[in-house]
């Protein structure tokens, strides 16, 4: 998914905070917020990284999502999400994302995102200027 060797056009880094109400009564961070956390990653990488979130009367909603936990994520500390591109669809995006705390991956995330029409509240297709570039960020390196 991400090694140090992919260049940074191919990805996006968020780093987060670990907060103390971001834990549980096990004393770890709850399931629900390492979600939240990978829907910070997934804004990153669409407002930051491509700029995407300013088009008028469009948005992005999630249509699919999972996540595969391999080790628990304490405080305090913080936590590091790359998000990537891994498809372009007609209408949605596929994002791959893993989350690391002290560089040892705690979890990663799969999720599809479609392009949503605010006004008449229906996805659509992605404009061509889009696909373009979502698929420029596509990593043939793995």
């Amino acid at each position: 998914m991400y090694n140090e060797s992919i260049p940074e056009k191919f990805y996006a880094e968020t780093t987060i905070n670990v907060r103390f109400s971001d834990t549980d009564m096990h004393g770890h961070v709850n399931n629900s917020n390492i979600s939240t956390y990978f829907e910070i990653g997934r804004d990153t990488i669409l407002r930051d990284k491509f700029e995407l979130m300013s088009v008028e009367n469009r948005s992005f909603v999630l249509a699919q999502y999972g996540v595969i936990f391999s080790r628990e994520v304490n405080f305090p500390g913080y936590v590091k999400i790359i998000s990537k591109v891994r498809k372009v669809g007609r209408s949605s995006v596929t994002l791959e994302q893993v989350l690391y705390q002290d560089d040892v991956i705690c979890a990663k995330s799969d999720s599809t995102i479609v392009y949503f029409n605010t006004e008449i509240r229906r996805s659509e297709h992605l404009p061509d200027w889009m696909v373009t570039l979502l698929k420029g960020a596509i990593s043939d390196t793995e």
